[in-house]
């Protein structure tokens, strides 16, 4: 393996390596393991930097109800792609909203649409 593969590499397992330790927070390994259904030496590889399957880390990310993909992502990758989708998500429901309003407007009798109660807006 080239050098610079080799630190790609090296960086990538500590990503998963970081991502397994905060999600298993105070926990012990002995008990995070049985939580998500590996072994206990698993986790330890995981978090020291060893030689693990990757199925082992599906097993984490579905016992945890994330997206598989969240355990190889940094910070910084993850809150990008957080911002990505929050923007269409947020397009998507005003568009729908609208268009919701306007069905309403178009089924309720003249006049009652306007007497609805108002959402209340979250603080």
């Amino acid at each position: 393996m080239k050098n610079g593969k080799k630190q790609e590499t090296i960086e990538n397992l500590m990503v998963v390596s970081q991502n397994v330790r905060r999600l298993r927070g105070s926990i012990s390994q002995a008990d995070f393991a049985k939580m998500v259904g590996i072994s206990r030496a698993t986790v330890h590889r995981i978090e020291s930097l060893r030689n693990f399957e990757v199925v082992n880390l599906f097993k984490i990310a579905d016992a945890l109800k994330l997206r598989r993909y969240d355990l190889v992502l940094t910070d910084d990758e993850r809150a990008l792609l957080q911002g990505c989708i929050d923007a269409p998500i947020g397009s998507f429901k005003e568009v729908l909203k609208k268009e919701i309003v306007a069905e309403l407007k178009k089924e309720l009798p003249n006049g009652l649409f306007r007497k609805l109660p108002k959402e209340k807006k979250a603080d």
